[in-house]
């Protein structure tokens, strides 16, 4: 299989927009089912809220020109906080999720959060040299563990 290709996304657009939200609804449904909550506040967040958030964005699309994968983070110069990353269910295990974190630059620290229970996305973190912060309950129900990779220098 060849590698993914990796593209600037432009939120603004509405076509981008509508394909990454229903990407990012498939994927937090399906993370939803595997942590036991549906507590996710991007599972239902609105397309015009999508839109509104000051974030760059980054996608893969599939041989019929489709968003099936995007990630969305902040960039301040020293720090990359990566606010999501989502894969579509039945695009998951061809390296998408690995090709979009691997794109950011390894100079800078990274940051990233999952739900506790999400075991693959874990996985896959760690196996990015992310390591475990800590535990946070950040709403009732959902509890969503960090991850932090030091800049390599």
């Amino acid at each position: 299989m060849p590698s993914p290709v990796v593209e600037q996304l432009d939120v603004r657009d509405q076509d981008t927009a509508e394909q990454v939200l229903a990407v990012q609804r498939a994927a937090y449904r399906a993370e939803a089912d595997l942590i036991g909550s549906d507590r996710i506040p991007q599972l239902t967040e609105s397309l015009e809220a999508l839109q509104a958030r000051s974030l760059d964005w980054l996608g893969v699309r599939d041989g019929a020109n489709r968003i099936v994968a995007a990630l969305a983070y902040t960039d301040d110069g020293a720090t990359v906080d990566i606010d999501r990353l989502v894969v579509a269910p039945n695009s998951l295990r061809r390296g998408y999720g690995r090709a979009l974190v691997a794109t950011l630059d390894s100079v800078r620290t990274a940051l990233v959060s999952t739900g506790r229970d999400n075991h693959p996305a874990r996985a896959l973190y760690e196996s990015l040299g992310f390591r475990k912060t800590h535990d946070e309950e950040v709403v009732s129900g959902l509890v969503i563990t960090h991850f932090r990779r030091e800049a390599v220098t």
